[in-house]
C-alpha cells in the first residue's frame, strides 16, 4: 500500500514538471519573438544614423565648396 501515495506524488511531480516546461517554451517563444523584433529595429536605427551621416558629410563637403568660392 505504501507504492501508492508514491506513484501518485510521482505522477504530480511529472505534471508539474510538463507545466514548468510548457511555461517556458511559452516564455522563449515570446522573447525569441521580442529578440527578431529588436534586431529589426536596430537595423533600421543602423540604416538612419548611415543615412543622416552621408547627409550631414555631403551638406558640410558642400559648405567647403561654397566657402572656397
Amino acid at each position: 500500500m505504501q507504492y501508492l501515495p508514491i506513484a501518485l506524488q510521482k505522477e504530480r511531480d511529472l505534471e508539474l514538471a510538463a507545466r514548468i516546461g510548457q511555461s517556458l517554451l511559452k516564455q522563449n517563444q515570446e522573447l525569441t519573438a521580442r529578440n527578431e523584433m529588436l534586431d529589426e529595429q536596430l537595423e533600421i536605427a543602423k540604416e538612419e544614423v548611415k543615412t543622416n551621416f552621408m547627409i550631414h558629410t555631403c551638406a558640410v563637403g558642400l559648405e567647403d565648396m561654397i566657402c572656397a568660392y
